[in-house]
């Protein structure tokens, strides 16, 4: 019997349990985003990729959840820059709830725009 998760808080665990199961080559954000895409296709996920918001295009958007994944891959970035994309991405009215799938460290609140965010560090699967 498949359960299905209701709560916006559920479904990012579930997401992240899925994405858990998975190993992803994070020294390339784009070859990242590709084998999650390939990945998720293999699972029947029903997903936009490069999904237009009203502020920015996000990687991944579940219509089904209103969650949105954004990979952070290899490459150098601000960890501010980063926090305000998350926030842009937030403010949509779609997005119930954010993932932030990353190669490395990256911190960001609970709740960003009243809605959840969550943390997935892709190296935790290769521990």
């Amino acid at each position: 019997m498949k359960v299905v998760a209701t709560r916006v808080e559920d479904r990012i665990e579930a997401l992240i349990g899925l994405l858990s199961a998975g190993q992803f080559d994070y020294a390339d954000e784009t070859r990242c985003q590709l084998m999650i895409e390939d990945f998720l296709l293999e699972r029947e996920a029903v997903f936009h990729r490069e999904f237009q918001l009203t502020d920015g295009i996000v990687d991944f958007f579940f219509p089904r959840s209103g969650l949105c994944l954004e990979v952070k891959a290899s490459k150098q970035w601000s960890r501010r820059a980063v926090y305000r994309q998350c926030e842009r991405y937030c403010k949509d009215d779609r997005v119930n709830g954010l993932v932030l799938a990353t190669g490395r460290s990256q911190g960001l609140p609970e709740l960003i725009n009243g809605k959840p965010v969550r943390v997935l560090l892709l190296g935790a699967a290769f521990l």
